[in-house]
């Protein structure tokens, strides 16, 4: 299963625990295949353990 931006785009307490999975990329020559073993959900600025001061890094990029 491929994830999407819907994926990303929910609350970060949500997306986190959904990130300690398996995740494969196939490509021609080979599969690559990992796990994320450490992360870190921010809220959002009222978050004081988040270390991000500017507001531009809470707007989605498309």
């Amino acid at each position: 299963m491929k994830l999407n931006l819907d994926f990303y785009q929910r609350d970060a307490l949500t997306v986190a625990p959904d990130l300690s999975k398996i995740f494969v990329h196939q490509t021609k020559e080979d599969m690559l295949i990992g796990r994320i073993v450490e992360m870190e959900a921010y809220t959002g600025k009222e978050d004081k353990g988040s270390h991000i001061e500017h507001e531009e890094y809470f707007q989605l990029k498309n």
